[in-house]
């Protein structure tokens, strides 16, 4: 299961806030709720629905060593250093009472600069302006534990709209469509689903061109080929992160994914993913409600469930097209371990056994991701990034050779800054992952 990329964190891709806070609706009460205290409401209004998801700013996780609680919330601000490596080292504290343009967490809500991290909250397009406004005001009116900053609005009564409905795709004009049919997802809480579809392909098919587009919310969808066995039933199947058993009964072959609410990619001319007449598809989706929480329903909104959804077009070509068969690289190192308050790289390689030509490269980890790299076996580089959110996507024209005895060798590097226990892989947005990804060819 990018943004920018062609697909990011695949399989329970995890750790993010990916919901803005536009993104929920808040029921604007009969009446105009009094602001007793300008913080209070900020916490209301905002850390507690954008910032306090299971693996973000919560107290347990404390993501950039960092809690949003509503009792820890106001101390982890005020005058703290920020957490960022290169904010640290440039003397930028959290919250400096009075300067909101010297506070981390201005620079954090507007547009940090280069080497300061992501946008917040992380993988949305930032908070609406009345609730920049309000934190604004509030840090240069000295950021008051207590009492009410006047310039502040009254974001109680700020109307958030609605989780946003999505189009669904005109079908292909050759090819096929898939639809994951809405599920719901209760607030405060994350849903990893499974859907066996019932259909199984009429004819073999030859995939050149891919469009998803999923409503927001999403962690990452991922299509998989059920590979042997008896399939399951055509029911949502719940992914039990402490009991995965049915995951990895069910053998599985990846297809593709993406983590983002609109994906389209293009293959090269003459190249294409074959899919076997009588292939069954089972669809993988991950989402994260983050209303809720520690918010106090009564004194602001309900909290709303909202819903997953997916259509899923697969673009063929004819058979007399097809000049190179298409490969996916799904290459995932489980070998995490990585102890409170340390750093560690894990390391896999990657061979295809043949003469193959790699098209893409990409990667995947979780929020504690710093870095992951790639290089061919003698050392060539590869791949960087040191984003695990929105990782970066190379590709490779003339496509990248690796021949027989070759491989590529992928090292992610974990920081285990916030869990008081050892950070290990695993399926929940707050375990770890790296994974290498990517498309390649055999040249016969």
């Amino acid at each position: 299961m990018s943004l920018r990329g062609v697909w990011q964190r695949i399989a329970s891709f995890g750790a993010a806030i990916l919901i803005s806070a536009t993104t929920f609706a808040a029921a604007t009460p009969e009446g105009t709720q009094v602001v007793n205290s300008t913080f209070d409401m900020i916490q209301d209004t905002v850390f507690s629905i954008s910032c306090m998801s299971a693996s973000c700013h919560s107290d347990a996780t404390k993501a950039g060593g960092l809690s949003l609680a509503k009792d820890k919330a106001y101390d982890s601000l005020i005058g703290a250093d920020a957490f960022n490596e290169k904010g640290a080292g440039l003397g930028w504290k959290r919250v400096v009472p009075g300067q909101p343009m010297k506070s981390f967490l201005m620079s954090k809500l507007l547009s940090p600069a280069p080497g300061m991290g992501e946008l917040m909250p992380l993988g949305t397009k930032g908070l609406l302006p009345a609730q920049i406004k309000a934190v604004r005001e509030w840090i240069a009116a000295g950021a008051p534990r207590d009492g009410i900053v006047k310039a502040a609005p009254n974001l109680y009564n700020l109307s958030l709209p609605k989780q946003a409905e999505i189009e669904p795709l005109e079908p292909p004009t050759r090819g096929v469509q898939l639809h994951l049919e809405p599920f719901e997802i209760q607030p405060g809480s994350e849903r990893e689903v499974f859907f066996a579809m019932p259909q199984e392909l009429k004819e073999t098919i030859y995939v050149n061109e891919i469009n998803i587009r999923m409503k927001e919310g999403s962690h990452h969808f991922i299509l998989y080929r059920i590979a042997k066995g008896e399939p399951p039933l055509s029911v949502f199947r719940d992914l039990n992160p402490h009991d995965p058993q049915e995951f990895k009964m069910v053998d599985r072959e990846y297809l593709i994914g993406s983590q983002t609410s609109s994906y389209h990619v293009k293959f090269p001319e003459g190249v294409a993913l074959r899919l076997e007449k009588g292939s069954r598809f089972d669809m993988n989706s991950h989402y994260l409600n983050l209303s809720g929480g520690t918010l106090y329903a009564d004194e602001f909104c309900a909290p709303d469930a909202y819903t997953g959804e997916v259509y899923v077009n697969l673009h063929t070509i004819p058979e007399s097209d097809v000049k190179r068969l298409l490969h996916p690289i799904f290459n995932s190192n489980e070998k995490i371990d990585v102890p409170h308050g340390e750093t560690r790289a894990t390391t896999k390689t990657w061979k295809p056994g043949a003469n193959a030509r790699v098209l893409m490269l990409t990667s995947h980890m979780h929020r504690h991701g710093i870095k992951f790299e790639a290089e061919r076996l003698g050392g060539q580089p590869l791949y960087e990034t040191q984003k695990w959110y929105d990782p970066d996507t190379v590709w490779f024209d003339p496509p990248l050779n690796v021949a027989p005895g070759d491989g590529i060798r992928h090292t992610a590097t974990h920081r285990n800054h916030d869990r008081p226990e050892t950070l290990r892989f695993g399926y929940t947005s707050q375990d770890e992952m790296a994974i290498l990804l990517g498309y390649y060819f055999i040249e016969e």
